[in-house]
């Protein structure tokens, strides 16, 4: 296995080769992508040919899967294309067809746009998120990311003092409404209950690198 660094003086992501990650793979390997994961924050693993099955054992190498469950109703059980081990991020029904444009479904999807940090918005966030493009548009489509421990390392001396201990709410219901969708009517008052914002801190310190990071900020607490 080989991990070269995407760009040396940023050090923020790398792409991994001489591997095939649809086969068992040991403990030394595992330990070394998870380290590099904690490292660079993002991997990317190009020309893997991989299957559902075969990307849900991959990621069960670094821990449990947490399912996308059922607490709406906006994407029932019945409509799902993929496994609940999935977080279906597509345009399609269950059908593989795309979704009209008025479809609730799709106004909701279109949150993933906005720029947001993957499961934030619940009490214990996701550790990673492993993202698998099967059928890619030639124009467009792209995946962005940013690495927020830079964003807070070039942050003033008075700024990372005056943050160190602030809260910061994160809310599902607060950014599928900067879309215009007014989730108190698309979705019922017991499913609410399921986006409830939750306190996140806003600086976040890494456990294993010790490194500290901006955690998505949507309305400040005093």
């Amino acid at each position: 296995m080989k991990i070269e660094i995407i760009k040396e003086d940023i050090n923020f992501g790398g792409i991994v080769s001489e591997i095939n990650i649809t086969e068992d793979l040991n403990d030394t390997i595992i330990n070394e992508l998870d380290k590099k994961l904690n490292e660079l924050c993002l991997l990317v693993f190009k020309k893997q040919k991989i299957n559902d099955d075969q990307q849900i054992k991959f990621s069960k190498y670094f821990g449990k899967i947490e399912g996308a469950g059922n607490n709406t109703t906006i994407r029932s059980i019945k409509e799902r294309r993929l496994s609940d081990s999935f977080g279906d991020v597509s345009n399609l029904d269950v059908n593989n067809r795309p979704l009209r444009k008025t479809d609730n479904k799709r106004f909701f999807s279109l949150g993933n746009r906005l720029w947001h940090t993957d499961a934030s918005f619940k009490k214990i966030p996701a550790k990673y998120s492993l993202l698998s493009g099967r059928k890619v548009a030639k124009i467009g489509g792209e995946t962005q990311f940013a690495d927020m421990r830079a964003a807070y390392d070039d942050l003033p001396a008075q700024i990372k003092h005056k943050i160190k201990n602030l809260k910061s709410y994160h809310s599902l219901i607060y950014s599928r409404q900067k879309l215009g969708l007014n989730m108190y009517e698309m979705v019922s008052a017991e499913e609410i209950i399921n986006f409830k914002p939750v306190k996140q801190p806003l600086v976040r310190k890494n456990d294993f690198t010790k490194r500290k990071s901006i955690f998505q900020l949507l309305i400040l607490e005093k």
